[in-house]
């Protein structure tokens, strides 16, 4: 499959749980991170162009809160190398200048290095 992401994808040392926010049903795991898109690991497939309203829990207070909502779209979903589970890539939707500053501490604070 050819490669079609425009920014550099970090991996995170933790694997923060994301959740449904109107629902609290837990999704996945956070994977890995852009500020235009993440990939989520989850124990049951999920569907491919659906819309979600995401909440996620932060390791520490960034920008005065412990929690990050935000919206996502699902691009593709396929089976993970253990069978057991699933890795569904997202584009991210409606970015503000705010996520962007969560999405760049995440990556300073959290992210692996080359």
């Amino acid at each position: 499959m050819q490669e079609k992401r425009k920014l550099k994808r970090w991996h995170l040392i933790y694997y923060l749980r994301v959740r449904d926010r109107h629902t609290d049903k837990p999704i996945g795991h956070l994977i890995d991170i852009s500020e235009g898109g993440m990939m989520l690991v989850s124990e049951a497939p999920i569907a491919v162009g659906r819309v979600f309203q995401f909440q996620m829990m932060l390791p520490e207070e960034i920008a005065g809160t412990t929690t990050w909502e935000f919206d996502a779209k699902s691009l593709w979903s396929q089976p993970d190398f253990n069978p057991s589970l699933y890795k569904t890539g997202f584009q991210l939707l409606n970015v503000i200048p705010e996520d962007i500053g969560t999405i760049e501490c995440l990556i300073d604070d959290y992210g692996f290095r080359d």
